[in-house]
């Protein structure tokens, strides 16, 4: 890490046999220059955690050679230019931590060797592009912290390779579709805190058999969906429901999930018993029923989970 200051060097547009650009970790100001789209051999370009501002120049569509883009953690805004999508060899797009605003260009749905799409912590809006569902290579797309709308794209079921799914806190209504299921190598599915309806699919249990296989371990963390866990399998390690309009008991079910770490299902509208059969979790760590319609007495049961070291109970009718 170094503490390098003032603009980046015009100049350096100059050096048209660069291969690596590395910036990253100091404290340049001022914008990125338009010069650096005449290198055209350059793979790698990172000038993330700097104090870049700014647009992102119409230039850079140029580099076809870039393997890697890093422009996070900066104070960059504007929208993100339509021509990423022509950079063909990209793998990696890391835009996270700054000020875009507008769209998510569907063109980024022809990077055909992209593996990582992250775009976390923006002003972006409107609908998560169906094209995205073209990137076949697409391990990672964290989008949260956003104001995306819309509907949860069907088409994100296509990015078979994915391992972490990061759509929480926008705007996204709607169901989640069916063909998430398709997602065998899902590690984290990350939904918490936008306006999603309608029913976990019974059928997410095909998404988590490689996780089991691989000694993954799926972090489900969503909002607005009804709570229904009859066929999810036990790799879970955090379930986190909480502060949604959950209704109906908590499911026996549940206690399949033996590896559970973190159970948080707090500030719903859950009614009946505690289940005795949370006593499988004897890796539990935390666990918050609060805020619900809970009735009767907390299953003696309990007692035996040696882990368990955060409990609230309170605001129910127990």
């Amino acid at each position: 890490m170094n503490q390098l200051s003032g603009r980046i060097p015009y100049e350096l547009g100059n050096m048209k046999n660069l291969i690596l650009l590395l910036l990253g970790h100091n404290r340049f100001t001022g914008s990125i220059p338009v010069s650096l789209g005449n290198l055209s051999k350059l793979e790698i370009l990172d000038v993330h955690e700097n104090l870049l501002s700014g647009v992102i120049p119409q230039e850079l569509g140029k580099l076809e050679s870039l393997i890697q883009l890093a422009f996070s953690h900066n104070e960059l805004s504007g929208q993100i230019l339509v021509t990423i999508g022509n950079l063909s060899r990209l793998e990696q797009l890391f835009l996270n931590d700054n000020q875009f605003n507008g769209y998510i260009p569907k063109e980024l749905g022809n990077l055909n060797s992209l593996v990582e799409l992250i775009l976390l912590i923006n002003q972006l809006s409107g609908l998560i592009p169906d094209s995205l569902g073209n990137l076949k290579k697409l391990e990672q797309f964290t989008v949260h912290d956003n104001k995306l709308s819309g509907h949860f794209p069907e088409t994100i079921g296509k990015c078979i390779k994915l391992r972490y799914l990061i759509l929480s806190d926008n705007l996204l209504v709607g169901s989640v579709p069916t063909s998430v299921c398709n997602l065998r190598s899902l590690e984290i599915l990350h939904l918490g805190n936008n306006q999603l309806n309608g029913r976990i699919p019974q059928c997410l249990s095909n998404s988590v058999t490689s996780a089991t296989s691989s000694n993954g371990a799926l972090v489900l963390v969503v909002k607005g969906l009804s709570l229904e866990l009859q066929r999810i399998l036990v790799v879970y390690t955090t379930i986190d429901l909480s502060v949604n309009k959950f209704e109906g008991g908590i499911p026996d079910t549940i206690g399949q999930l033996r590896s559970l770490r973190f159970l948080n299902l707090s500030h719903n509208s859950l009614i009946g018993r505690i289940p005795t059969n949370l006593r499988n979790f004897v890796h539990l760590e935390h666990l918050d029923l609060s805020s619900n319609k809970l009735v009767g007495k907390i299953p003696i049961q309990l007692a035996s989970l040696t882990f368990l070291a955060d409990v609230n109970f309170s605001q129910n009718e127990l």
